[in-house]
């Protein structure tokens, strides 16, 4: 049986970011959607995928995050200046190099995607709406974690007079982000920043009512991630919001999320943040707008859950 060709459509969109189909359509640039077209695999097809998820987790050659990987970020965001400086300043030029899947997770099932840059078209499409839903009311907005710089150029292109800080632990990223402002001359500043020991927040100003930002930044993290929610929320931001895997929306009772939780493990991402939110929103520190799995990820796991909240 031939698999039927699907397209992610505004409602399939609206159902990945929590939100209604008329809020997607309002922000979302018509052409964003365009070539998003994949199939679904077959249980045979599927069963393969879950057993090389599982073979990987169990490979000792497969690292874990933490700040023994600084070297390796420091070299792949010094690949990607490079290529800037060959190229120029663009959407393509600047896309980090780990957007290599064409088998992804979506909606509780495996696809595979029929053209290349599925994944990041996708993914840029859901944050052309969460940037303009969520960062509409704010004059500056702070991320952590920045990295090539490539989601402070979409915000920049969504709201040109927004004053921007992209903040990073690996040098490559400030001169990044120096190239990205001074070609679409932007209100745009790099800061070096470890989200792991605070370092550099001496060198950091947010604002009364800012924005702040992590995008599969956090997930460096894994459980140490303690003192810089004490500093975001001491920030006291107007929103906050972070687009990371989220280990505690999954469902260990589901055969298809149980390798996306052994290999989330295995790597030592993201653990106990959200938990560490929901005691802070209970003591009155903060609200918490918005907490939803969006189902979407890479073949082994998902890094685009959603979290929203805000000081009180």
């Amino acid at each position: 049986m031939i698999a039927e060709t699907r397209w992610i459509k505004a409602g399939d969109l609206a159902r990945l970011l929590g939100l209604a189909e008329d809020e997607v359509t309002r922000y979302l640039p018509a052409d964003l959607l365009d070539g998003l077209d994949y199939l679904s695999l077959d249980d045979a097809e599927a069963g393969a995928v879950r057993k090389r998820a599982l073979r990987i987790v169990r490979d000792p050659k497969l690292t874990a995050a933490g700040p023994a990987m600084i070297g390796r970020w420091e070299r792949g965001w010094g690949e990607i200046l490079e290529r800037v400086r060959r190229q120029g300043v663009s959407e393509a030029s600047l896309a980090p190099q780990y957007f290599r899947h064409d088998v992804l997770r979506l909606g509780g099932r495996y696809i595979r995607a029929n053209r290349t840059g599925f994944e990041p078209r996708l993914y840029a499409a859901m944050r052309a709406v969460l940037f303009a839903d969520l960062f509409a009311g704010v004059d500056q907005v702070t991320e952590f974690g920045c990295g090539t710089g490539h989601n402070l150029l979409q915000l920049h292109r969504i709201f040109p007079n927004l004053r921007l800080t992209g903040c990073d632990w690996a040098a490559p990223s400030q001169e990044l982000v120096g190239l990205i402002a001074a070609s679409e001359d932007a209100q745009m500043i790099g800061v070096r920043f470890d989200m792991g020991i605070l370092e550099g927040r001496e060198d950091l100003q947010i604002g009364a009512g800012a924005g702040v930002m992590t995008v599969h930044a956090l997930e460096q993290l894994g459980s140490r991630f303690e003192p810089f929610l004490d500093y975001l929320v001491a920030a006291r931001p107007a929103v906050a919001l972070h687009i990371e895997p989220i280990v505690e929306l999954y469902d260990a009772a589901d055969p298809f999320d149980a390798p996306a939780i052994a290999y989330h493990k295995k790597r030592g991402y993201l653990a106990g943040f959200l938990p560490a939110l929901e005691a802070r929103a209970a003591a009155g520190q903060i609200e918490i707008l918005k907490s939803h799995r969006s189902g979407f990820g890479s073949t082994f796991h998902e890094a685009y859950s959603i979290v929203v909240w805000r000081a009180v």
